[in-house]
């Protein structure tokens, strides 16, 4: 199994070179100004976060979660084999359980 780890890259160069700094990201605050509220748009308040920056180009960077690349056909065979099981069990838990769940629920309510 091929592991790639978890990292930042910027989508105009491609680079993986990054540093952080605080920008804005949103807003807290009002959204619409009315003639009858005391609300004034003008006091809304930023929200700032750390972002990654490209040192190369100062766009933002992406961040791309570690991926793990099956690369055996034991590998490959193991987590079809996992995916089938987790699938099955998502099929008995919305087939079986949560109907018998809901028709408990029904019965106790009405007697």
């Amino acid at each position: 199994m091929k592991i790639i780890p978890a990292h930042y890259k910027c989508p105009r160069c491609n680079g993986t070179d990054q540093y952080f700094a605080k920008r804005v990201v949103g807003q807290m605050g009002g959204v619409l100004d009315t003639s009858n509220s005391s609300f004034n748009p003008g006091f809304v308040r930023p929200v700032e976060a750390d972002v990654a920056l490209c040192r190369a180009c100062g766009e933002r960077m992406n961040f791309i979660k570690k991926q793990e690349i099956l690369t055996t056909p034991e590998e490959i065979e193991a987590a079809r084999i996992k995916k089938e099981k987790r699938t099955k069990w998502a099929i008995f838990w919305w087939a079986i359980i949560i109907p018998i769940i809901i028709l408990d629920i029904f019965l106790y309510t009405k007697w």
